[in-house]
């Protein structure tokens, strides 16, 4: 997707904050390049992004606090049992009052395969930052022009460009009025 002032990095890490129970202030949102084999799945307008991606964030967000409970109760012998792991600000408290940050357990949560898991998502009603009001992440940088947009791209070699899709699902082109001119 594409941040075009829509909010989708505030509204990604909103999402992110409440699964992982860390700071909005700790979560840096970036944006991948386009791919050309995804291409409708990119698709950014009618504001379909947020809804859209959701739950796939929440759920690797909800697989992450697993991954990082599970490196916590290793890391503290394999004696706590997850269900008395809590997490809050960025933190695995035990019920000794031992804190171990997320930082200290990134490398111990992560894995070099994919595995299939299932996430425990949180229920609505402990949600703490979805639903309130909040500050767009990125206004700052966008009202001192540092914030990058794709119109602020210097492409070596690109002309101004138009793609115009036809209104049907699968349409085809039937014909090219300036086709010589394109083709140059």
């Amino acid at each position: 997707r594409m941040e075009v002032g829509q909010g989708i990095t505030t509204s990604t890490a909103m999402i992110i904050a409440d699964e992982l129970d860390i700071g909005l202030d700790k979560i840096e949102i970036t944006l991948a390049d386009a791919r050309p084999e995804l291409l409708m799945n990119q698709l950014t307008g009618g504001s379909n992004t947020t809804m859209t991606t959701y739950l796939p964030i929440r759920t690797a967000a909800a697989i992450a606090r697993r991954r990082l409970l599970d490196a916590a109760s290793t890391m503290l012998g394999g004696d706590v049992p997850l269900a008395a792991l809590k997490t809050v600000d960025g933190k695995v408290l035990a019920p000794n009052g031992v804190e171990i940050s997320y930082g200290e357990l990134a490398s111990s949560a992560s894995v070099d395969e994919t595995v299939e898991v299932e996430a425990q998502l949180k229920e609505p009603a402990e949600f703490t930052v979805i639903g309130t009001p909040r500050n767009r992440i990125d206004a700052r940088a966008a009202v001192t022009g540092r914030k990058q947009f794709t119109m602020d791209m210097d492409v070596p070699g690109a002309l101004p460009t138009m793609l115009c899709r036809p209104p049907t699902l699968n349409g085809k082109v039937d014909s090219v009025r300036n086709r010589a001119a394109v083709l140059d």
